[in-house]
């Protein structure tokens, strides 16, 4: 048995067969940012993008979490680490790889 996903304008329909394991809209919001810094496995990558492709509204969320994590990584800027700090750090690898 097959059913159609609604579409976005200019995509083709989204075609499944029953037994298409889909998340649903909460599930999707749940894993958009880590969707957005690659983190989930590359199946969960793909039915999130499947998702994505048929839902606009999630699409929508998408769009906004990343504009968010835009703005909050540039109000943090990069953080220096002390001077002192980095030789400790490359002396130590320099011995560990002795």
């Amino acid at each position: 048995m097959l059913f159609i996903l609604g579409f976005r304008p200019g995509l083709s329909p989204l075609i499944f067969t029953q037994n298409y394991d889909l998340m649903t809209c909460g599930e999707i919001r749940w894993e958009l940012n880590d969707y957005i810094d690659r983190e989930l496995t590359p199946e969960e990558m793909h039915m999130v993008t499947t998702h994505l492709t048929a839902c606009v509204i999630c699409a929508e969320q998408l769009l906004l979490n990343r504009a968010q994590l835009i703005h909050i990584r540039r109000q943090l800027g990069r953080i220096q680490m002390p001077a002192h700090l980095e030789a400790e750090i490359f002396t130590t690898l320099s011995r560990a790889h002795r």
